[in-house]
């Protein structure tokens, strides 16, 4: 969550487009403070997505942690329904913004025509 929320949330301490902490447990507790902000804020990311001010940086950083076997929704959940659910939001808006960036072009495309 921290690396596709960096350079989105100024909460968040990020170096050349890249998050940029010694401790990511301290900068999540920081945006846990307020879950309904986060809440909000997590809701809101794919409009984000779709106005193309998500780096793509932001979504490579996560991709081998989506390759372990153990980032799913149901181990997250045998430690916490938090965790699970954010594990759950972060599988599904990579597929999404996965989604959105192979389909934009081709609109585009068809616009142009």
């Amino acid at each position: 969550m921290l690396h596709l929320l960096c350079g989105i949330d100024k909460t968040i301490p990020e170096k050349k487009g890249k998050l940029d902490t010694d401790s990511p447990w301290k900068a999540c507790l920081k945006l846990m403070a307020n879950p309904a902000a986060l809440l909000d804020q997590l809701k809101g990311f794919g409009v984000l997505i779709e106005a193309d001010t998500v780096p793509a940086n932001n979504f490579k950083a996560i991709r081998e942690t989506l390759k372990d076997e153990g980032f799913t929704k149901e181990n997250m959940a045998t430690k916490s329904s938090a965790a699970a659910g954010i594990c759950d939001w972060v599988i599904n808006i990579t597929m999404y913004y996965d989604v959105v960036v192979s389909v934009e072009p081709k609109k585009l495309a068809v616009a142009a025509a």
